[in-house]
């Protein structure tokens, strides 16, 4: 087989799997499209909307992304708060989602690994979704992009030095109360 051939071969391969990635992605749009357009009319009626989920589980991740990736997301939503994000973070979380710094996984990685259940936000779902708003957002002016919050305890890890010192800091619904006022805070 002759260079030219090669390539060109190569070359077919690759439009076959960006049609079949572009197709499967459009099937996932669809199949979540009215749960979609429900989750954006309760957002357009209530400050906050709580999205919950089976940790890991890809179907509740499908719906993340058809979510994001829907075309009135950006001008519905401006704050996401994420369980899987420890707020001590939130610099490195802005420069990657607000200003579009490029960041590899290892980079972001201390979202979540300093978060209180980091081997829960491991899965590559959870990096998925910081990824899938940082790509309609680069799409924006900055103005109009959407701001991803660290719903999580603001842990020092330094600080603990037992397991007991850890308790406090694991009660969700202060958490997610405490990331509601941050987001009126940080948006208005």
């Amino acid at each position: 087989m002759s260079m030219t051939s090669g390539l060109r071969a190569t070359l077919i391969l690759q439009v076959i799997l960006l049609a079949f990635a572009n197709s499967a992605a459009a099937q996932t749009q669809q199949r979540y499209a009215g749960v979609v357009d429900q989750i954006l009319a309760a957002w357009k009626q209530a400050d906050v909307v709580c999205l919950g989920e089976d940790h890991d589980r890809y179907f509740d991740n499908e719906l993340r992304l058809a979510l994001v990736r829907h075309p009135a997301f950006p001008t519905t939503v401006r704050a996401v708060v994420v369980e899987m994000a420890n707020p001590v973070h939130q610099a490195l979380l802005d420069r990657f989602i607000l200003d579009g710094a490029p960041m590899s996984r290892e980079e972001l990685a201390p979202i979540w690994r300093d978060a209180t259940n980091p081997e829960v936000w491991e899965g590559p779902i959870y990096e998925a979704l910081l990824r899938a708003i940082r790509d309609v957002n680069i799409r924006l002016p900055r103005d109009q992009r959407v701001r991803v919050i660290g719903g999580d305890s603001k842990v020092d890890w330094a600080a603990i030095k037992r397991p007991e010192d850890l308790l406090p800091l694991l009660n969700r619904g202060g958490n997610i109360r405490a990331s509601s006022a941050a987001v009126r805070r940080l948006c208005a």
